[in-house]
């Protein structure tokens, strides 16, 4: 729930029309952070700490979208499923304070929909 709050948001106040051209650098990030999924029935956790960082890597090259959204979605959801109702909740919300402060890091000027 926090995520998708959080996916509206960014939707909300990003201006994709201005968003730099995704690269063959981010399409590696996507292949990257599917092969890590491959791993997250078996290791939730470390696999959500993969596509974290991942996501830190893509934030880091200046890129507007962030490619790894959906992968962290998914390992959000196999923590949540893996760790009870008080791991869920703990998890999503520090993966969504990770993705704010990343983004807010990384970028200097964020475009603003007027």
């Amino acid at each position: 729930m926090i995520a998708a709050v959080l996916g509206l948001l960014t939707l909300q106040v990003i201006d994709l029309s201005d968003a730099r051209a995704l690269g063959a650098g981010h399409v590696l990030l996507v292949v990257a952070g599917s092969v890590a999924l491959l791993m997250r029935r078996r290791a939730p956790i470390p696999t959500l700490a993969a596509v974290l960082v991942l996501s830190v890597v893509n934030q880091a090259t200046g890129a507007l979208i962030d490619v790894m959204i959906p992968a962290i979605q998914v390992a959000v959801y196999t923590v949540a499923l893996r760790t009870g109702r008080r791991g869920a909740w703990t998890t999503a919300a520090l993966t969504t304070a990770w993705v704010a402060v990343t983004v807010l890091s990384f970028q200097s000027e964020l475009p603003v929909n007027a």
